[in-house]
C-alpha cells in the first residue's frame, strides 16, 4: 500500500470516529429531550473533525474533547459567571492579588429583588473573595468578604448599611467598611469586578 493511499485511510479513519465521538456525546448531553439533536451533531461533528484532523486521531489515539459550557455553540450560558473577572482588590489601602483561577457570579433572587452572587477563589493560594447584592433601588450589600489563609475581614450588618455601590452595566464597585474576624479591627475593603 503506498504512503498516500495510507494517509487517506487514516484521515477518514479519524474523521469517522470524530463524527461517531460526536454523536455519542450529543445524544448522552442532551437536556432537551432529543429535541435539536440532528443541529448540535452537524455543529459539533465540524469541530471535531477538524480537531482530529490536526492532530490527535491521526496518531491512533483518540482524547476526549474537553466540554464547553453553554451548549453546542461553546459559547457561555447566561449567568454561568464564565467571563466574570476582578478587576480590583484594596484592603486598608493596600491592593491584593487578584488572580484568582476560578471566578464566578451567579444572578439569584433575594428579597423579591435580583441578586449579584459574585465568588473568586484561588484554593491552592487558600483564598476567597465573596460579594452579595441586591439590586434593589439603591442597591445593597448583603455578603462582603475576603479571606487569605486565617487572615479573614467581613462586613458585619452595622458596615454593610455605609457600603457605597456603583452598578454600571456589568462593572461592579463597591467599598465598605470591614472588620478582622479574629481581632476585630476595623478596616476598609474596595472591590471592583465585572458579572455579565
Amino acid at each position: 500500500m503506498s504512503g498516500t493511499a495510507n494517509r487517506k485511510g487514516v484521515r477518514a479513519a479519524a474523521a469517522v470516529i470524530a463524527v461517531a465521538a460526536a454523536l455519542g456525546a450529543s445524544a448522552c448531553s442532551s437536556s432537551d429531550g432529543g429535541q435539536g439533536d440532528a443541529a448540535r451533531a452537524t455543529q459539533t461533528g465540524t469541530a471535531q473533525t477538524g480537531t482530529a484532523q490536526t492532530g490527535t486521531a491521526q496518531t491512533g489515539t483518540t482524547q476526549p474533547e474537553p466540554q464547553q459550557s453553554g451548549g453546542a455553540t461553546g459559547q457561555p450560558a447566561p449567568g454561568s459567571g464564565a467571563t466574570a473577572t476582578v478587576t480590583s482588590v484594596v484592603l486598608n489601602g493596600d491592593p491584593q492579588a487578584i488572580d484568582f483561577p476560578d471566578v464566578r457570579c451567579d444572578h439569584e433572587h433575594d428579597e423579591g429583588f435580583p441578586q449579584i452572587d459574585f465568588e473568586a477563589q484561588d484554593r491552592a493560594a487558600d483564598r476567597e473573595l465573596q460579594v452579595e447584592i441586591v439590586l434593589s433601588d439603591p442597591p445593597k450589600l448583603d455578603d462582603f468578604e475576603l479571606e487569605q489563609g486565617r487572615d479573614e475581614w467581613q462586613a458585619t450588618d452595622a458596615d454593610r448599611a455605609g457600603a457605597q455601590i456603583t452598578v454600571d452595566g456589568a462593572n461592579y464597585r463597591v467599598s465598605s467598611a470591614v472588620t478582622q474576624d479574629d481581632t476585630k479591627e476595623a478596616g476598609r475593603m474596595e472591590v471592583e469586578f465585572t458579572c455579565p
